[in-house]
């Protein structure tokens, strides 16, 4: 599947995946129901998923978690990022994401490791931060995990999907 930082796929309809990886349900979300539809995504070519790293809840890692998706696109390695950050927070609590963490997804990412360590600690990507805010006002999101999804037909928006199935109607519909 063709992959540009935080793009995945190469289809007609747009799906905007709001997420809240230091929520624990957004990271169990996000292994289960997101993986598989990058894989139907990867198969029928039907639609382009972009990964938006949102902070809803409180946790005190949401911040580090979001950031540390954004530095690994900065590498084009987002998607992996993504992945380990939400097996990271589906198996820990606490001070999950600290730069021990983020050396461990650097590895396991393939990426310059103080480069991404540099990136996901420092404070140069809180605008985009911001940014992705300010889209998910304007995509009316006001909970995670959110699929937006924009084609011929309109606008769409799948909160709290249960499995990958919901997110796959709704491309079907806006084909």
């Amino acid at each position: 599947m063709p992959t540009r930082g935080l793009r995945a796929g190469s289809g007609p309809v747009a799906v905007t995946v709001y997420m809240d990886l230091s929520d624990a349900a957004d990271a169990a979300t996000y292994l289960s129901v997101t993986a598989r539809l990058l894989v139907h995504v990867a198969s029928d070519k039907s639609a382009t998923v972009t990964f938006r790293p949102i902070i809803m809840g409180s946790d005190s890692n949401g911040m580090e978690a979001a950031i540390a998706v954004l530095a690994g696109a900065k590498q084009n390695k987002a998607w992996c990022v993504i992945g380990q950050v939400a097996t990271l927070r589906s198996t820990r609590g606490g001070d999950w994401i600290n730069r021990t963490a983020l050396r461990s997804i650097a590895r396991s990412c393939r990426l310059s490791s103080n480069r991404f360590v540099r990136d996901a600690t420092g404070n140069r990507l809180y605008p985009r931060l911001n940014a992705i805010r300010r889209q998910a006002q304007a995509d009316r999101v006001g909970a995670t995990p959110s699929y937006v999804v924009k084609g011929g037909n309109g606008s769409q928006t799948v909160a709290n999907p249960g499995s990958a199935d919901a997110i796959i109607a709704a491309i079907s519909g806006n084909s």
